[in-house]
């Protein structure tokens, strides 16, 4: 995947333990090339310093979720991690 590929969306920790994430309102909508997600995921940890974000790839999602509610999170798969605050 290239930086330039949208398929990235902003989602927040629910549990961290369990792998649980929401889709954060605003920033799940429409997918973002990752240099966008880098930048939404340093605005989000700015803005809401109470909750943890992270960037998903919507592209790592099974064919079963795509067919499902987008963008979807896919609770096992590999992502970025905010920034410590």
């Amino acid at each position: 995947m290239n930086n330039h590929e949208k398929a990235w969306v902003i989602q927040r920790c629910i549990d961290a333990w369990t792998n649980h994430y929401e889709n954060w309102p605003g920033y799940c909508e429409n997918p973002m090339s990752h240099d966008e997600m880098m930048q939404a995921l340093k605005e989000c940890d700015d803005k809401w310093l109470e909750y943890e974000f992270r960037g998903h790839n919507t592209n790592n999602q099974t064919i079963k979720d795509k067919k499902d509610a987008y963008p979807k999170p896919n609770y096992n798969s590999t992502n970025i991690v905010s920034f410590p605050s």
